[in-house]
């Protein structure tokens, strides 16, 4: 468990390009531009983007916080 937490702390960081301690959306599309860039179907990507943007943002308030990676994290650990 204490790996999966430093995974997750690392993750986050290297995400939070301003360092206020959670990911907003647009870090998040950055943080997967390489993503983009493979796709040829600009709609596809957005659609895509958003659903995983949703996924990590539990309570839907715009921002990726250290807690919410961490329960996804552990939801998709096996």
């Amino acid at each position: 468990m204490y790996i999966l937490c430093l995974n997750t702390y690392f993750i986050l960081n290297q995400m939070d390009t301003n360092c206020d301690g959670i990911v907003d959306f647009n870090e998040f599309v950055a943080a997967t531009l390489h993503a983009y860039q493979l796709e040829e179907d600009i709609v596809k990507w957005n659609k895509r983007i958003c659903t995983a943007f949703q996924l990590f943002d539990t309570d839907n308030n715009g921002y990726i916080t250290p807690e919410e990676l961490k329960v996804v994290n552990n939801q998709f650990s096996p």
